[in-house]
């Protein structure tokens, strides 16, 4: 594999997707081979330096897209948001605690620019979030304690097994009067180990889960 696309796996990983990556740098070395089969005339040369930088350039565009956090939003369809117009926070739970005020902070920011109001208790809404970067059973432990609240599912819907992948941060939103789910975000690799990359990943999750909240 050729040295340059070596560096390029080495600094984006990607986690599972790995495996995709790595086809998609055996595509590029194989053109880096056919590139070296071309007699070494000038204008050859030219058109098979163009054709290889648009290879590799489309092939690492695939890449980061397949390295983009997987974001998926669900709701009630049945539930009222025009009614609701202010929140509490219930529950957050995270590896690391200093994740904690920063999934607020970011959560906290989105909703009030949406004319959202936070209150200190007996909110409209209730807020819960949870997030783990090493231990997949932390989700099912963290739902198992929300012992009142209908976390399973929307209505009739239920969710008997939690199986969020590591590094999934799943926030939720309770009507506060009735206890039940109304809205899920969940947003996959936006937690990990290494603290300096968790900031940006999380504004980018909430963002992106809270893009177009609340539901019409």
């Amino acid at each position: 594999m050729d040295a340059a696309l070596k560096n390029t796996l080495r600094a984006n990983p990607c986690g599972k997707h790995r495996h995709l990556i790595i086809a998609q740098a055996a595509e590029v070395s194989f053109c880096l081979g056919l590139a070296r089969q071309i007699p070494s005339s000038e204008k050859q040369f030219m058109n098979a330096r163009g054709f290889l930088c648009s290879t590799v350039f489309v092939l690492l565009a695939l890449a980061a897209s397949v390295c983009a956090q997987d974001v998926k939003v669900d709701y009630n369809h049945h539930a009222n948001f025009s009614q609701y117009h202010t929140y509490s926070w219930e529950r957050i739970k995270t590896t690391d605690p200093l994740w904690q005020s920063r999934i607020q902070d970011a959560v906290d920011h989105a909703l009030q620019s949406k004319g959202w109001q936070r209150v200190d208790s007996g909110g409209d809404v209730a807020l819960t979030a949870v997030g783990s970067a090493r231990d997949q059973r932390e989700y099912q432990t963290f739902y198992d304690g929300m012992g009142g609240w209908r976390w399973g599912g929307f209505g009739e819907t239920t969710t008997q097994v939690v199986n969020y992948p590591v590094g999934s941060l799943v926030l939720d939103f309770y009507d506060a009067h009735s206890k039940q789910l109304i809205w899920r975000g969940v947003s996959q690799e936006a937690l990990s180990n290494k603290p300096e990359k968790n900031e940006k990943k999380l504004d980018k999750a909430v963002d992106k889960m809270l893009d177009h909240f609340p539901p019409k």
